[in-house]
């Protein structure tokens, strides 16, 4: 009989998931090169933006932090934007512009400081990229998933819906990077813990909504989801962003409650910005190795 390897992929919503949390963490376990994600802005064609990868603490553990850097509007002439609609025009006044930073939605008599993306023109830029198929594929569906939850929280068609573009800039390459870093690891299996979302309430840009806000509380139906550790003392958090939850859904992992067995050969952490005390933000990959043993094949020819 012969041995084979299974590998598996374990997500571990320590303190919930963002979209930098995730890429993050896999940096941290050494699973993919900083210098591989970075390079994914020139592939986009965008420019005047940098991916920044830093060692943080939290919780008194050092981690991986992940961020978008943007060093001039260059990278604006790659995607067709304009000045949002102003709430007086008549056409247009119930229109929202989401962001998914922290799910905040610029209100439409905001709309007029603002420039905007629209869910189409971020999809035009991926169709078009030079981004190897399967993460092109994996980063528009994830898209997909966010511009949907915001048309139908929002009473619109997806096409209308549009992203502030530091948002849609921001989450454009998160969305991709952990595209990236989930085809670079190849698992057979994919495996995560419930999603943290948060308690209490979180102020928006048009309001104080419920944790998890509208986009976030739709995307999470069908997957488990935990209670806040009491560990974590804040009245008011939001654990998990709408970016980070796309992703598990889109990746659509078995859920369980903790690591499963094997030889575990890569582990990392990618933490988040927010500051939890003694509970530390972050975001924990593993990948594990699991033998597994087959039957010998026999043929014979008559």
């Amino acid at each position: 009989m012969s041995k084979t390897s299974e590998r598996i992929l374990f997500l571990e919503n320590v303190a919930g998931v963002a979209g930098d949390m995730f890429s993050a963490s896999f940096v941290d376990a050494g699973l993919v090169a900083a210098s591989e994600l970075q390079s994914l802005v020139s592939t986009l064609g965008l420019s005047g933006v940098e991916i920044v990868f830093s060692k943080v603490t939290k919780a008194l553990m050092q981690v991986t932090h992940m961020s978008v850097e943007i060093r001039d509007d260059s990278w604006k002439s790659v995607l067709a934007h304009g000045p949002a609609h102003t709430h007086s025009d008549a056409a247009q006044s119930t229109r929202f512009v989401a962001t998914q930073t922290q799910g905040n939605l610029i209100t439409p008599h905001m709309a007029s400081t603002h420039w905007h993306t629209h869910y189409k023109d971020i999809d035009r830029l991926l169709a078009d990229s030079k981004l190897e198929a399967g993460v092109k594929d994996f980063s528009r569906r994830v898209f997909r998933a966010i511009a949907e939850v915001e048309a139908s929280a929002h009473g619109m068609s997806v096409e209308e819906i549009a992203f502030h573009e530091v948002g849609a800039i921001d989450s454009i390459l998160d969305v991709v990077c952990a595209a990236y870093c989930v085809a670079k690891v190849g698992a057979v299996r994919v495996l995560a813990t419930p999603i943290k979302l948060g308690r209490g309430v979180v102020n928006i840009e048009h309001g104080t909504h419920p944790v998890p806000p509208p986009a976030t509380a739709k995307l999470v139906v069908g997957m488990p989801v935990a209670q806040v550790p009491a560990a974590i003392t804040r009245e008011n958090v939001e654990l998990s962003t709408p970016t980070g939850v796309a992703i598990l859904k889109v990746l659509a992992p078995v859920f369980v409650d903790g690591m499963p067995s094997g030889r575990v050969v890569a582990q990392g952490m990618g933490g988040g910005t927010m500051d939890l005390g003694s509970y530390p933000n972050v975001f924990r990959v593993a990948v594990l190795e699991r033998s597994s043993t087959e039957l010998p094949s026999f043929t014979d020819e008559v």
